[in-house]
């Protein structure tokens, strides 16, 4: 599998974007991205997902979630999506506490 790939790809509630969800560290990251543009593994040649998300995280701070503009997200529906896939995959989300099956995003 190509590690540029993201392993889901789902709809928000807004027509033009999309939620990539992306293997980071060995944890998932959300990464809301315009459809009408790249996204990030289409600029693979250029910057891997990797590097985009830590580069964010050194501006920011980490979140398992990316809003369009590269800023840590709080959304809950999508941080639910985002437990879906962590769940489906059984990969933990970045900085999710890790113990039980407990879900922060409820």
């Amino acid at each position: 599998m190509n590690a540029n790939l993201p392993l889901a790809s789902l709809p928000t509630d807004q027509k033009d974007y999309v939620l990539n969800v992306y293997r980071y560290r060995n944890h998932l990251v959300g990464v809301i991205e315009r459809t009408s543009l790249l996204q990030l593994f289409e600029l693979a040649e250029f910057v891997k997902p990797a590097n985009y998300i830590a580069w964010r995280f050194r501006l920011y701070w980490p979140s398992p979630l990316l809003n369009i503009d590269g800023m840590p997200a709080t959304d809950k529906y999508l941080l639910k999506k985002l437990t879906a896939i962590s769940t489906d995959f059984r990969i933990p989300i970045y900085g999710q506490y890790q113990a039980g099956s407990r879900n922060h995003y409820d």
